[in-house]
């Protein structure tokens, strides 16, 4: 008989029984080899909250083993215990010769491998404690032991159990000293997620679940079922004990643009054949769905829904995770650090770029190591499952160490210069006339990640980490650690991405590269076993720090635009030795690489020189080599060429020194096809300040069926009398920003007195926004101010309506307790009766309503109410009883949904054991 037993528990009934029969050479003796255990047993590994029969354990933790023979086990006998991740089938280790991972019975305990201790030996019993190491493979394992007597050998099977990465382990990736911090990141199966806008915080209740029947199963289908997996099984399962590999690999399977992970993105309005994503209440559904489905992508999600799935994930999988919000979030995408927003002359938006702000955007941050580009930035790496760009060809993000986006070093991977962008981008805002010509309206470089908002720690309050991702706004530091990311990226458009799939091994990969996969041979070899094996001592691997990276030779980087074109390099203009060389110099190879030395200001290269202006004709002339880039450029122009007084002449307002004119431009610096060949990007300059100033003032609460009442305030900033043109508008708008339709238009004139105020009022009625307001209750409006002269002033306001509320009332036998702010203990076997409470706030009917009700630990399966129909303004109660299942923290979450609105409540209450 085995026993699997952990240190300090107590055996209870027997819940898993594997029986085995064979022979021996000493006759027909038959040995009986049986594996307990019970939920009591994992408490030690903190895995008992599994609802799973499986044996659940946690990597560099020991357990206890009680191995019982038939008969006794003498000392001259081997004993060998043989561990195998299960996707790795005997055919897939046959194929790439693969060995098992075999530890043989020690006497003394080995540091960071496998290993099986014997601990007493009572009777005809063995009691061994054994150990994986910290960095081993996660997943499913088979374990047997091969017992050698009189030179035959016998293998049993042990039967299977799941390895977690270990935040209580010291030498694990993942480990985190609080305690706090694990119950909070890893074992709390709820939470909240922060949405609205930067003005407007809400609060959304989620059930990530991740203890829940069959979640940890299908964690480690996920697991399985990427795209890595099956484009090398062995060379995948070899990766997993990197959280840093895990995380990139969740991060692709949440969504299913590439493969058929788990959610299937929409941002639109009509979600008829699938669930509206704000229907969800929590990610066991939409897991269980999966699975069900036969694997097929769940429709709908957006952004909260990716985040909040991948954090039940990562936390079943044991890495500690939390889910982000960060308002106001740019989605920049050809890395210029601007996001160009377009207005029409109306104030209407127009989408005529791939460039976006979203009122809000949600993400995951989880804590590891990063050895793979050095320790100092180690700590909480952003991982984003939202599909929005590719990474390496597949639409994933991260991760990406939050101190990398801070300190600005945009040249680390993973994804750091589209993070950097999504907290720091500028804001540029262009009116767009009607011959199609555009005019910068405003520059905002404070507008983008603003809020950046996470759950505080054993409670539901927002805690502020935006201090996380950047220094204070308008802050020395800000601005430094603004420009090198921007320096950086206009001159590397496919930013350097440094991957790590290995301890030892650091490659280098631009963004859209797709991995190299090693051979087979390569794999087997080289990568599992030692891998599986972990490391012979304590000392690990060399690992840079920060800073000691092997530094990128900027000047270096790029070829010189003679062997672009396939000419042999030239000496220098027109034959003549290069600057560099005349300046004793080594030779740059290319003209457009970034260089200090070269961008830096000289007084001697910029200040006016009679002798630099004047005209030369040894150095004017046409030079075929300088010219080959561009045919355009090369063809000889008798008007372009010829000597013009008026082109070439000195005048102070060309030659002089402007720090504007020289300052660093990455439109003007960066390479691009059109500047080299000839046509330098025009340089729109920052628009006047304005003659007028205005903001839009509420006016009253903004709720779902009301009228919408607002005050548009407007400021002379002249001495003298301005006319003024107001052009309004309002859409209903996604949290994208992506206009669904427009709902208002008006247009007023008047006259500002000098150094006066204007007020204009805006009143959009109910009737007008009821049919095309989206879930997100979110309505734009948008004031375009236009006078006589001068520049025209755009005045926008993001508008979120809110839902009435609804009401939970908890009865436990005759007492009832409304939860607000207080909790209420439950007794575990006590029937709890819950009371919801309702009230219709249109003045019209609602009908096809539903009411859903889930909690972890609370309603094993969501609960659906139906009701059919509403009138206006009328109350409804629904009372619903259930018996609570597990102990502890739980969240109750309501939601009640129609055609017009979707509400959303949670309450929390505390469940005792009973």
């Amino acid at each position: 008989m085995l026993v699997i037993d952990l240190p300090g528990s107590t055996l209870v009934s027997v819940e898993e029984e594997q029986q085995h029969r064979c022979s021996n050479m000493a006759g027909e003796r038959a040995l009986a080899v049986k594996v307990r255990h019970s939920t009591s047993n994992l408490a030690d590994a903190n895995t008992d909250m599994y609802n799973t029969s499986d044996l659940v354990l946690r990597r560099g933790q020991s357990f206890l083993l009680t191995l019982e023979f038939t008969m006794p086990i003498e000392d001259w006998q081997s004993i060998v215990f043989n561990v195998q991740t299960e996707p790795l089938t005997a055919f897939t280790c046959q194929l790439f010769n693969i060995k098992h991972v075999e530890f043989a019975l020690s006497n003394s305990w080995t540091s960071g491998m496998w290993c099986a201790v014997l601990e007493s030996r009572p009777g005809n019993n063995l009691q061994i404690i054994m150990s994986s190491p910290a960095n081993a493979i996660i997943g499913r394992y088979n374990i047997s032991v091969s017992i050698s007597i009189m030179g035959e050998t016998t293998t049993y099977s042990l039967g299977k159990f799941i390895l977690l990465f270990n935040p209580w382990c010291l030498d694990d990736d993942v480990y985190m000293a609080n305690e706090d911090e694990r119950k909070e990141y890893v074992l709390n199966d709820h939470g909240i997620i922060f949405m609205g806008n930067e003005k407007h915080v809400s609060q959304l209740g989620w059930n990530y679940g991740q203890f829940e029947n069959n979640i940890l199963n299908i964690c480690m289908d996920i697991l399985d079922r990427n795209l890595n997996y099956y484009n090398d099984p062995v060379s995948d399962c070899s990766r997993r004990n990197s959280p840093v590999y895990v995380g990139r690999v969740v991060s692709a399977m949440i969504n299913s643009n590439e493969d058929f992970g788990v959610l299937e993105g929409k941002w639109d309005k009509d979600f008829a054949d699938g669930v509206d994503p704000n229907s969800w209440n929590g990610s066991v559904e939409i897991l269980w769905s999966w699975q069900k489905d036969d694997y097929k992508p769940v429709k709908y999600g957006q952004c909260w829904v990716f985040a909040a799935v991948m954090c039940t994930v990562l936390r079943c999988l044991g890495i500690p995770t939390r889910v982000i919000t960060n308002f106001n979030s740019a989605h920049n995408t050809d890395g210029n650090m601007n996001v160009d927003m377009h207005y029409d002359t109306e104030g209407k938006f127009l989408e005529i770029h791939d460039d976006s702000i979203w009122n809000f955007h949600v993400w995951n941050e989880c804590w590891f190591l990063r050895r793979d580009i050095g320790y100092f930035y180690s700590g909480w790496q952003v991982l984003d499952s939202t599909p929005q760009e590719e990474s390496q060809g597949v639409h994933r993000c991260g991760p990406t160490s939050v101190i990398a986006v801070k300190e600005g070093d945009v040249n680390l991977g993973y994804d750091t210069p589209f993070v950097f962008a999504e907290v720091n981008a500028d804001r540029v805002t262009w009116i767009v006339h009607k011959d199609g010509s555009k005019e910068k309206a405003y520059t905002d470089s404070k507008f983008v990640g603003q809020c950046i908002s996470t759950k505080a720690i054993g409670s539901d309050a927002r805690v502020d980490v935006t201090h996380n991702y950047k220094f204070p706004e308008g802050s020395p530091q800000e601005r430094e650690v603004f420009e090198k990311a921007s320096q950086y990226m206009s001159f590397y458009k496919t930013p350097l991405e440094i991957t790590n799939f290995s301890h030892s091994t650091v490659e280098s990969r631009t963004r859209d590269e797709q991995p190299a996969q090693p051979t087979p041979a390569l794999t087997a070899r080289s990568l599992l076993n030692p891998l599986l094996t972990s490391y012979t001592g304590n000392t690990l691997p060399s690992i840079p720090e920060r800073n000691t990276l092997p530094p990128v030779d900027e000047r270096n980087t790029m070829p010189s635009m003679s062997a672009r074109n396939g000419l042999p390099p030239r000496p220098g203009r027109n034959g003549l030795p290069s600057r560099s060389e005349r300046n004793g110099l080594p030779s740059r190879p290319g003209r457009n690489a970034f260089s200090p030395e070269r961008r830096a200001f000289s007084p001697g290269r910029n200040a006016f020189s009679p002798e630099r202006s004047a005209f030369s004709p040894e150095r004017r002339p046409f030079s075929p080599e300088r010219r080959a880039f561009s045919p355009e450029r090369s063809a000889f122009s008798p008007e372009r060429s010829a000597f013009s007084p008026e082109r070439n002449a000195f005048t102070p307002e060309r030659n002089a020194f402007s720090p504007a004119r020289r300052a660093f431009s990455p439109d003007r610096n960066a390479f691009s096809p059109e500047s080299s060949a000839g046509h330098a990007a025009p340089t729109i300059p920052d628009p006047e300040i304005p003659d007028i100033s205005g903001k839009f003032k509420i006016l009253g609460p903004l709720v779902v069926g009301d009228d919408i009442n607002l005050i548009l305030l407007l400021k002379n900033l002249t001495p003298f009398h301005k006319p003024i043109k107001v052009n309004l508008s309002a859409s209903c708008i996604l949290y994208t920003g992506r206009r669904l339709a427009d709902i208002f238009t008006d247009q007023k004139s008047l006259v500002i007195s000098p150094s006066q105020d204007a007020h204009v009022s805006v009143q959009i009625p109910y009737s007008q926004y009821q049919e095309c307001l989206n879930n997100g209750n979110r309505i734009q409006v948008v004031a375009l101010c236009e006078l006589p002269v001068g520049n025209k002033v755009l005045i926008t306001k993001d508008l979120v309506l809110e839902n009435p509320p609804i009401y939970i009332k908890i009865r436990v036998h005759p007492v009832v307790a409304v939860l607000k702010k207080k909790m209420k203990f439950v007794s575990l076997v006590d029937p709890t009766r819950r009371q919801i409470r309702f009230r219709n706030p249109l003045s019209v009917p609602v009908k096809d309503c539903s009411l859903l009700v889930e909690g972890s630990g609370l309603v094993d399966r969501q609960l659906t109410a139906v009701v059919p129909f509403l009138k206006p303004k009328e109350k409804i109660r629904f009372k619903v009883e259930l018996t609570p299942y597990r102990s502890g923290t739980k969240q109750l979450i309501v939601n009640f949904r129609c055609k017009y609105f979707s509400i959303k409540g949670y309450k929390q209450l505390d469940v005792a054991s009973s």
